[in-house]
């Protein structure tokens, strides 16, 4: 591996202003082709995973071991040192903070779907929260997915509060962008499961084969044509006092029913 250059960031400068507007500026985030990484699990999944890292931003009183450690062993062309108050800054609310990166881009594209007989393919349609795109993300790998697919026009996967919230699942489970639920429908083989409140109670609903598991939007759920194109209707049941469960945690029910279910049957 080539030895990583070494600089530093005194001041608020142009290259300062530019990393600081790829944690709140998505349009500048897609024109850099790059994103911030926060957090010790977030970075090491990174690195073991293989991401594409540009640079560590390195906080200039950092003294820890395993700040050393990542300088020493990530795969990045630069290592920059970052004066202290400009680091807090990139931190945003991670209190003490050693070390950022700077890591690339990597969107796929339906093609490279692979679906499969043990586990679903998530499919969000139009979620709003970065929070809850990362927290998808973090139970998909968890619990058992094959990926996921965020289709129209929804939170950034690269959003900080997604990478955050992912705690390194980001670098690790496959996910893919598409216009709509139906391209992904015609796109990928198996059974379209969504979910929905009006729909069959989820441990009524055929669960077997290869799956999309498809969720809507926190406000209004799934769109007409995403309800139209979908094969069943699957319901999370919940006592009558329950308005509505969080789109996440209703992901996580349904993909730990679809685990469950298999383990019984030996599938």
């Amino acid at each position: 591996m080539t030895r990583a250059a070494h600089r530093r960031i005194v001041s608020a400068n142009d290259e300062f202003q530019l990393l600081e507007a790829l944690l709140a500026n998505r349009r500048k985030r897609k024109q850099q082709n790059a994103f911030l990484v926060h957090g010790v699990r977030s970075i090491e999944a990174a690195i073991s995973s293989g991401w594409p890292l540009r640079a560590l931003l390195v906080r200039d009183t950092a003294d820890s071991r395993w700040a050393d450690e990542i300088v020493r062993r990530a795969p990045v062309v630069e290592v920059i040192r970052v004066v202290a108050a400009l680091h807090d800054q990139l931190s945003q609310r991670e209190e003490g903070a050693e070390v950022l990166a700077v890591a690339e881009i990597q969107d796929r594209d339906l093609t490279s779907v692979a679906p499969t007989e043990d586990w679903p393919i998530v499919v969000a349609e139009g979620l709003q929260s970065p929070g809850n795109l990362g927290t998808i993300l973090r139970s998909a790998q968890a619990i058992g997915a094959a990926g996921l697919v965020v289709t129209g026009h929804a939170a950034d996967p690269y959003d900080p509060q997604a990478v955050r919230a992912s705690t390194g699942a980001l670098f690790t489970m496959p996910f893919y962008r598409a216009a709509s639920v139906k391209e992904v429908i015609s796109a990928v083989p198996g059974r379209a499961i969504g979910l929905h409140p009006d729909g069959d109670l989820i441990d009524e609903v055929d669960l077997s084969g290869p799956l999309l598991l498809i969720a809507g939007t926190e406000s209004t759920g799934l769109s007409r044509n995403a309800l139209e194109a979908c094969d069943a209707l699957a319901s999370i049941p919940m006592t009558e006092s329950t308005g509505s469960l969080n789109v996440a945690t209703a992901v996580a029910i349904a993909l730990a029913e679809v685990a469950r279910r298999r383990r019984s049957s030996g599938q």
